[in-house]
């Protein structure tokens, strides 16, 4: 699988129709993602936008794509701040092949770290599910230590390791 990852600066530059149509059931069945009063359809695509805007208008902008063999299967919106690389929305859709079994692949892994880093970040934080396979896998791309890790729980008890991945 060949991973790459690009700026964007513009809704115009992915299909953002498509990402949000295959990321709102997981948006949705996330509990508490929604701000208060934002329900329906037009409300979350408008919030979403709204998101995309205000990631673009910071200092320090790091939006970006990543392509899985051609295809790209994931959009996110963030910023640099004081060297960190913050994601305030990420949008996932199927590959080629109908599976989004590329946020396993260590070379996805690899390609959020460079382009992260080719906007300004020094350091990085991931939010990963503890008993996800894409928690082992970031564990295994970037050599975790316990020390670069971070163990919460959230969302109905479900633990959540917060991991440095540089």
């Amino acid at each position: 699988m060949i991973i790459t990852a690009s700026k964007i600066t513009n809704l115009s530059d992915i299909d953002f129709d498509a990402f949000f149509e295959a990321s709102l059931p997981i948006l949705d069945a996330e509990e508490n993602y929604w701000p208060i009063g934002v329900t329906s359809y037009d409300d979350k695509k408008n919030h979403i936008i709204m998101m995309f805007n205000f990631t673009n208008n910071t200092p320090n902008p790091c939006s970006f794509k990543m392509d899985a063999d051609g295809r790209t299967v994931t959009v996110s919106f963030g910023f640099i701040n004081d060297g960190q690389h913050h994601i305030l929305v990420g949008l996932l859709r199927d590959d080629a092949n109908g599976s989004r079994s590329y946020v396993y692949d260590a070379g996805w892994a690899q390609a959020l770290k460079d382009i992260a880093i080719e906007h300004g970040a020094t350091s990085g934080l991931m939010h990963l599910y503890t008993d996800s396979q894409t928690c082992e896998t970031f564990k295994d791309v970037f050599s975790a230590s316990e020390r670069d890790l971070t163990y919460i729980v959230s969302e109905g008890n479900r633990p959540v390791t917060i991991l440095r991945i540089w």
